[in-house]
């Protein structure tokens, strides 16, 4: 069973589609169910003012969403560069600050991609690690 399948968790997705919705007012993401059941965003972050390029990502909520775990987050393009620092092993941003929580919304995970994003940026110009 999803977490959204849960009590409670329809319309703590519906109060995140609405609050991603006021983020991105363009339509710049959408909200789709993924083979397994997960619920994920899908849509491009970029360019602004923290980041010159435009990532297509992909924000994927886990099973168990609502006790604290946190979303994945992949690039969809362009690609990452496999070298870079905060990726797991499977590829996927290291974005976890250690104080997501469960009534955290999901538009606090868009806010530390972005943050990764920056950082990349700024690692791929230097080559300082952050």
């Amino acid at each position: 069973m999803q977490w959204y399948e849960r009590e409670g968790g329809m319309q703590r997705l519906q109060v995140e589609q609405a609050l991603v919705h006021d983020l991105y007012p363009r339509g710049g993401f959408r909200l789709e169910l993924l083979d397994d059941g997960c619920a994920a965003w899908i849509g491009y972050l970029g360019p602004n003012e923290h980041i010159r390029n435009r990532y297509a990502v992909c924000i994927v909520y886990p099973k168990r969403y609502m006790t604290g775990t946190v979303p994945r987050v992949d690039v969809l393009a362009p690609e990452i560069d496999s070298g870079a620092p905060h990726l797991w092993s499977d590829g996927s941003l290291c974005i976890e600050h250690g104080d997501f929580n469960a009534n955290d919304p999901i538009t606090e995970v868009f806010g530390w991609t972005v943050q990764w994003l920056a950082l990349y940026e700024h690692w791929q110009q230097t080559g300082e690690r952050w």
